[in-house]
């Protein structure tokens, strides 16, 4: 009987040795959060700091979705623009989206962009991708010296099905979903939540002065709270670990040099600063999770992913949490 007893706590202890190996050897993490928040500038991110950063066809194929973003939004500004028109709009207006990156484009984009007027119409709309004026100030670089890490980072591109990236850091393999986050793609993500150990969950801090694309009424900052209420506090990740990243600091404060947080959150009783208003922000996301955080860990950033160096420490914090909320879990 004791020789029987010694033999099966043997197994035990080999079978929970083996199932904290296994743990310690991959965790899966997903990436979600609306649309424009951030979770595909962060798998570029791992890919430069993990692993070889992007070939010169990558860069190829990225410039190309630069010059259709610049091409969608300045026509795009075009329309809404109140201003007398000349004959480099009618010019821009006939460009195809699919328009080479060459120097006709760019001196077009120069021209029209050195009209005080419209450049201002730029600086104040919430039409065009992030960072646009950051690549039309940037166009002869780009196009002399081509792409450099920073501009790949700062490029929009839309995720239309699920990206899967993985990476080993400290002997452990980290697996990441990268999964759409517009609205009509939000049904796939049941499937994947299963699986994983770990949320990361993106949160734009600029969007409260915006609407959604999907139906252009909606406010984007009150959609993503509200996705993330419903993610939080869903039967399906009550005791999942959750990061949650209040991602763009660094446009929030060029925002609130022209739009005040306020008019749009009429409770905010604070400054209209980067300080205090990304704490507002930070209480409308905290205040929506009914469950008890000693049963499901949260942790939150304040981040910048276009910012290499600030990610690769955020990047490590969320890896070393994952895992170890995962070996708590099994503890």
């Amino acid at each position: 009987k004791k020789q029987a007893e010694e033999k099966t706590n043997l197994i035990q202890g080999y079978q929970e040795d083996n199932v904290e190996i296994k743990i310690k050897k991959e965790s899966k993490l997903i990436l979600l959060g609306a649309g424009e928040g951030g979770k595909s500038t962060w798998v570029k991110q791992m890919r430069l700091i993990y692993q070889n950063g992007f070939s010169q066809q990558e860069k190829q194929h990225y410039l190309q979705i630069i010059s259709q973003n610049l091409i969608k939004s300045v026509q795009l500004l075009i329309n809404s623009y109140k201003q007398p028109q000349n004959q480099v709009f009618v010019q821009i207006k006939n460009l195809q989206i699919k328009s080479p990156f060459n120097q006709e484009l760019i001196l077009l984009l120069k021209e029209i962009h050195s009209i005080p007027e419209f450049r201002e119409h730029a600086q104040t709309s919430t039409q065009v991708v992030d960072n646009y004026l950051y690549f039309i100030d940037n166009l002869d670089r780009i196009l002399n010296d081509g792409l450099q890490d920073v501009d790949l980072l700062k490029a929009r591109v839309k995720t239309h099905v699920e990206t899967p990236f993985s990476c080993v850091y400290n002997g452990i393999k980290y697996v990441f979903y990268d999964v759409a986050g517009q609205r009509e793609a939000r049904a796939s993500w049941g499937g994947r939540l299963s699986e994983v150990n770990c949320i990361v969950f993106f949160a734009s801090v600029i969007e409260f002065d915006m609407v959604l694309a999907e139906d252009g009424r909606t406010n984007r900052m009150k959609e993503s709270i509200e996705l993330y209420s419903q993610l939080v506090n869903g039967q399906q990740l009550k005791d999942k670990p959750i990061v949650l990243c209040l991602n763009k600091m660094d446009l929030l404060e060029e925002k609130l040099k022209r739009v005040t947080f306020k008019e749009f959150y009429p409770d905010y009783a604070g400054k209209n600063t980067v300080e205090e208003v990304s704490e507002y922000i930070k209480l409308l996301y905290t205040k929506v999770n009914k469950i008890d955080l000693k049963y499901r860990a949260v942790q939150i950033f304040k981040t910048v992913v276009t910012d290499t160096n600030l990610i690769k420490n955020v990047c490590h914090a969320v890896l070393k949490f994952s895992i170890e909320a995962k070996l708590k879990s099994v503890g």
